[in-house]
């Protein structure tokens, strides 16, 4: 409340403490991170998605009740990765105006920077859903499957 004679803050009246040039120091910033561009299409690794380095899916192999969790929580980042995309065209457009050169990248540069941001953020999250899940796994599936399951002796060698 707002008594008569005493000055308002800036944050009563509903004005935002973000500041207007956040959005744009966190995009500066995420395209002065990756500035090396999109690879080549003969350059992209196999396991790598969208040619991000490193972008293979952490829990390959581990079954259903480790990737559902996982695959949940990574899927809001397919919105973040498109979005940064996005917001990144304009300096694309821009880019390219300026270079007057003939781009053949699957991926323009500044939006493979936010496609490769959104895919390392879902897969960070997919790391944190899916932990807990392959720890219990490990403990009551893989563990006594272990414990349980009979081996065969190693052969000896004959001389």
């Amino acid at each position: 409340m707002h008594r008569p004679g005493t000055q308002r803050s800036r944050h009563e009246g509903g004005v935002s403490p973000l500041r207007p040039w956040l959005p744009i120091a966190v995009c500066a910033a995420i395209v002065l991170a990756l500035p090396a561009g999109s690879p080549r299409a003969q350059e992209i690794a196999e396991g790598d998605l969208f040619g991000c380095p490193g972008s293979a899916w952490p829990w390959t192999g581990q079954g259903f009740f480790v990737n559902i969790p996982a695959g949940l929580a990574a899927s809001p980042a397919g919105l973040v990765s498109t979005g940064l995309a996005l917001a990144l065209v304009p300096a694309d457009l821009i880019e390219s105006g300026l270079s007057q050169k003939n781009q053949d990248e699957p991926i323009p540069r500044f939006a493979h920077v936010g496609v490769c941001a959104g895919i390392y953020l879902g897969k960070g999250l997919a790391i944190v859903a899916g932990a807990p899940f392959w720890v219990l796994k490990q403990a009551f599936w893989n563990g006594p499957k272990r414990l349980f399951t009979r081996q065969a002796p190693p052969a000896t060698a004959e001389p």
